[in-house]
Parts: structure tokens; sequence; C-alpha cells
């Protein structure tokens, strides 16, 4: 008889001790659930969001890489609305874009033939990658870096070659003159002032600023607001009296 009440005691320690434990186990599993499943407090840290591009993200003034030595081929971009048009300093192409995605996607028009064009953003939204895609050969893919167009040409002005050709359109558009009329070409009006070297001898850049007026095709023309000439050694600019 008294062993088995001593082995009852026995027993019902242990699941005593059973329950005990279950409890426990029980209640750490849900003080971590609910711990996991807790809203972040007002200052724990949140990863921010991608800044998310919109047609102003573009504009600006843009330098192929492969270009960065001889300065030449600057590409000026300007949003207006949802589209954003373009104009390339050396070669006169212009560009038409609206935003798709994250990518701005359109034409690139030069000599009035139109090839298809793409542009995206590297992740740091510092470098611009563009694929043109002409449809009878394989795409050409170049990189451009955002740059201040007059101020990266002033920076080299003093080059041992002389004035570069950026150095000298820039001092042209920096003309009380010409800046004024350059203030009314805004937005999507961007694309049609141009100032330009027209001819390049061993002593001066001849430089015509215009309207590129559109028209019908075969009917559009230049409206010259004047010509100019700058030193190559010098610097010094002087209007061409016509």
């Amino acid at each position: 008889m008294a062993m088995g009440t001593r082995r009852r005691r026995i027993i019902g320690r242990a699941v005593c001790l059973a329950l005990t434990l279950c409890a426990g186990c029980t209640g750490w599993w849900l003080g971590r659930r609910s711990a996991s499943e807790a809203p972040p407090t007002a200052g724990a840290p949140r990863k921010s969001a991608t800044r998310a591009l919109s047609p102003e993200s573009f504009a600006g003034d843009w330098l192929p890489v492969s270009d960065m030595v001889t300065q030449e081929n600057f590409l000026v971009l300007a949003a207006s609305g949802e589209t954003v048009s373009g104009r390339s300093r050396a070669t006169g192409a212009r560009f038409d874009m609206h935003l798709q995605g994250e990518a701005l996607v359109g034409d690139c028009i030069e000599h009035d033939r139109r090839t298809p064009v793409r542009m995206e953003m590297t992740p740091g939204h510092d470098r611009l990658v563009i694929t043109l895609m002409p449809p009878d050969s394989e795409p050409d893919i170049s990189v451009c870096v955002r740059v201040n167009a007059l101020a990266y040409a002033g920076q080299k002005r003093r080059e041992p070659g002389g004035v570069s050709r950026d150095a000298a359109i820039a001092a042209v558009r920096s003309l009380p003159e010409v800046a004024e009329w350059l203030s009314h070409f805004t937005g999507s009006l961007a694309q049609r002032a141009c100032v330009e070297v027209a001819n390049d001898d061993d002593e001066v850049y001849t430089i015509h600023v215009y309207e590129d007026v559109p028209g019908p095709p075969g009917e559009g023309h230049n409206a010259t607001l004047g010509w100019f000439e700058v030193h190559k050694q010098t610097g010094k600019v002087t209007k061409v009296e016509l």
C-alpha cells in the first residue's frame, strides 16, 4: 500500500513538471511570434524607397565617356510635361522621347532619318546609357556622364592647343545678346535654339547662332540671329557684320 502511494506521488510530480515545461515553451514561442509580427517602432530605421524617375530626372547636359578628352559632343536634354527633347551639339542630331517605365524611348532624328533610341539611368542616376537601334545594323551603345556644359567647357578654355570648340560655343552663348535670345527657348523649344561651329580654320572658329524652324519635309528653315568669330588663342569674340 505504501509503495502504491509513493509511486502515485512520483508520477504526479512528473506530470506537474511536464505541464510546467510545456507552458513555458508555449509562452516563449508566442512571445517570439508576437515580436516578429509587431510593426516597427517610430524610431526604427526603414529602408528608403527607390526614387522614381520623371522626365525632369533626365534633363541637363550629358557628355559621352568616350569624349571626355575632346569634349566635342555634349548632349543637352530638356523636359516638357511628359516628353523629353534633346540635341547633340556636335552632330546636330535631335531626340524626341517620352518616359516609358524607367527609361526614355523615342527617336533620334538626323538628316531627316529617324532611328529608334532608348536612354536609361544607372542605379546612381549619375550616368546615362544610350542605345541607338538602327534597323540595318547592330545597336550602338554609349555611356554619358552628367556635367555642366558651360562650366566644363570654360575649365578647358586655356588648354595648350588653344580654345576648344565647346569653349568657343560657351563664350558665344554667354554674350548678353545671345543669352537674352536663348532665354526665349525653354522646354520643348530648347532644341530649336542652335549655337554651332560652322567653320573651323587655323585662327578662328566661326559660330552660327540660329533657330531651327520646323516645317513639312523639305520646308523647314533656319532663322539666323548672327555669326560670331572666336579667336583660338585669345578667346576674343567678334560679331561678323554681313
